[in-house]
């Protein structure tokens, strides 16, 4: 009997092995005959396949276009790239369709490929610009691309045109020169346009190292993906970048001017983005929750001043500050300024962020409730205030002009002067109440010219005019650099 039922359980299995042989088999089939035949209907499903590379000089309706009389370039698409770049082959503005796509759809899914191209006005000044990709559930090479063709002569440029693009999840890029620096031995090229708007969901947006960009305005809305500067951007009116999570390495962003004016405004809505840069010159509005921003330096004011789109625990690090930073809703977030020139001053506002100024020159207002401050000062006045974080003080200057303040309600407040500072010290405690020869030798510590504690402390000869208040319940400690 076991000996039957062996034989019944060989016998089963050897017929699932050739049932599943034969279902490959029949899959394999369907394959061959759908990579055959593209496009046909074999079981409800459909190969694609494209190998289109097509130049265009005049719109679907024979009608010339002219770039000198052009104004606006409108360029819609769901996938494809668009890439605006100049061309040695050709000698006006080409449109150029490639489709490359391939791979496997449902019978009933959209895999035809169209594009229009089609003025909307009668002056023929809009010229519009679309794509229709193949679409399916396993793409094997999803491959669209838009290209704007320039010829090489300098003066044909888009100097006077606004180009909007919008797309889904294509690429955008911008002055891809690259073979031109190969073939003509140039190291750049213009590749400036009036205006430039790119709008899209999910991609990549780059500016190449060879290509001169100069637009009079620049507006780009990533929702997420990467954006990328080989080199400067130049704007002679206004920048807009608006991000949820995108990632942006920008090489130097600059306000191309004759004088510099509070007027160059910078407008960066980051929410959570990642945004490296290397150098900014004009006045930057800086709005971001989370994510990080990271500049080598800044020339021009720095603010986040809405109340309404407040910073929650992003991180700011910026290298040297020429100009004002003003970021009264901080929160959580921390703050890191290496340097700030003579003429900058900063207002920062947070919650338990840390604010750290690595090398002050000029006037500071930091105020934490339970974030550390740590600062090094060589010039002018400062007002520190925290409710139960650490102050870190170094007062590396040998006068004060005005005044220094600093307030912790519980925490420690550490400062480092010069030995031969001329000031007068005053300490309290968190209510403005004098510490006295009770509760004083507790509280302060002294290490000055090996002088005990004494309120208000007198320090070479120092007047009240050029004081130094301390407020706090906690410890207070005044050593020497």
């Amino acid at each position: 009997m076991a000996s039957s039922g062996n034989k019944v359980k060989k016998g089963f299995a050897s017929y699932l092995l050739i049932l599943f042989i034969l279902i490959i088999a029949a899959f394999l089939g369907c394959v061959v005959a759908m990579l055959v035949s593209p496009f046909t209907n074999v079981l409800g499903m459909q190969y694609y396949y494209y190998n289109y590379n097509k130049n265009f000089e005049k719109t679907d309706d024979n009608k010339d276009w002219d770039i000198n009389t052009l104004k606006e370039i409108n360029i819609s698409s769901n996938t494809a790239n668009i890439d605006i770049k100049r061309d040695p082959n050709v000698d006006k503005m080409i449109i150029n369709f490639v489709n490359k796509s391939k791979g496997f759809a449902k019978s009933s899914e959209d895999t035809d490929f169209s594009h229009t191209i089609e003025f909307e006005d009668e002056e023929q000044t809009i010229l519009n610009i679309s794509v229709d990709e193949p679409y399916g559930f396993l793409n094997l090479e999803d491959y669209v691309s838009i290209n704007i063709l320039l010829p090489v002569v300098s003066s044909y440029d888009f100097n006077n045109v606004e180009i909007n693009v919008n797309t889904k999840y294509g690429n955008v890029y911008i002055g891809n020169n690259e073979t031109l620096v190969t073939d003509l031995g140039n190291s750049k090229f213009d590749t400036s346009i009036k205006d430039l708007n790119i709008t899209m969901q999910k991609g990549n947006i780059k500016f190449f190292e060879n290509s001169e960009n100069t637009f009079e305005n620049l507006n780009i809305n990533i929702d997420d993906g990467r954006v990328i500067s080989q080199k400067e951007i130049k704007f002679t009116n206004e920048l807009n970048i608006y991000s949820n999570c995108a990632r942006f390495d920008l090489q130097d962003i600059t306000y191309d001017y004759e004088e510099f004016n509070e007027l160059m405004h910078i407008n960066l809505n980051l929410e959570d983005a990642i945004f490296y840069v290397g150098k900014i010159v004009g006045n930057t509005n800086l709005n971001m929750q989370g994510g990080y921003f990271i500049a080598d330096s800044i020339k021009g004011s720095i603010n986040s001043n809405s109340a309404i789109s407040q910073m929650k625990d992003g991180k700011i690090e910026i290298n040297l500050v020429d100009g004002n930073v003003s970021l009264p809703y901080a929160n959580k977030s921390n703050i890191t300024i290496k340097e700030m020139t003579l003429d900058s001053q900063a207002y920062i506002h947070s919650t338990s962020g840390k604010i750290t100024i690595e090398k002050l020159n000029g006037k500071a207002w930091l105020e934490t409730t339970s974030g550390n401050v740590d600062v090094h000062t060589y010039n002018d006045d400062i007002e520190i205030i925290t409710t139960s974080g650490k102050i870190n003080l170094i007062y590396d200057c040998d006068t004060i002009n005005n005044g220094v303040i600093l307030k912790s309600n519980s925490g420690k407040i550490t400062t480092f002067v010069k030995s031969n500072l001329s000031c007068v010290m005053k300490f309290h405690d968190k209510d403005g109440i004098y510490y006295d020869d009770d509760n004083g030798p507790s509280k302060v510590n002294l290490i000055l010219h090996d002088i005990g504690f004494a309120n208000p402390a007198i320090i070479n000869d120092g007047t009240d005019d050029k004081s130094m208040l301390f407020y706090s319940d906690g410890k207070i400690t005044v050593d020497l650099i």
